[in-house]
């Protein structure tokens, strides 16, 4: 079967534990936006070795060999949820670029308390602007980054990573 499909008016994607394995689905917007409010809702899966995450990356991604065009992380990532099976309590909210990332231990990163994060339903939201980017967790606000346009100039890239049009995973 498929873990991915519209129900009730909703689109589902399922965890499913298949032997040692748990699949799930990925799914991509076609449609790209540079800044904007945008809001989802969302249950998580609970377990050891789910990774459930709402989040964006440069649309230059999509097509890496094109001139100009750069690789992560320089060219941006939005995560507008992330969720990690481990440590089902919290969430977490981050800007990554070429000079703020997980791989060098300098990202851009909040990560919330939430006594029932599996339990239901929660809204998670981004308020992206030209310049300040706002996290959102069932309308509270949990993280701000205001003016990240001086700090996030990699030199390998010309322009600034969130300036430019993301896609939605």
């Amino acid at each position: 079967g498929t873990n991915a499909r519209i129900e009730g008016g909703a689109l589902i994607i399922e965890a499913r534990r298949e032997g040692p394995k748990i699949t799930s689905a990925r799914l991509q917007s076609v449609a790209k936006w540079q800044y904007g409010y945008f809001e989802a809702v969302a249950k998580v899966p609970t377990g050891k070795g789910t990774w459930p995450a709402i989040w964006m990356l440069n649309d230059c991604l999509r097509h890496p060999n094109e001139p100009g065009s750069v690789g992560w992380p320089d060219a941006g990532e939005i995560d507008i949820m992330e969720h990690v099976g481990y440590d089902p309590t919290r969430f977490h909210f981050s800007l990554h670029s070429g000079k703020y990332n997980h791989t060098i231990g300098t990202q851009r990163t909040h990560v919330e308390p939430c006594a029932d994060a599996v339990d239901r339903f929660h809204t998670f939201g981004l308020d992206w602007r030209p310049t300040s980017i706002a996290f959102y967790l069932d309308g509270r606000e949990v993280y701000r980054v205001v003016d990240w346009r001086a700090h996030d100039l990699p030199p390998s890239f010309p322009l600034l990573p969130f300036h430019f049009q993301f896609f939605i995973i």
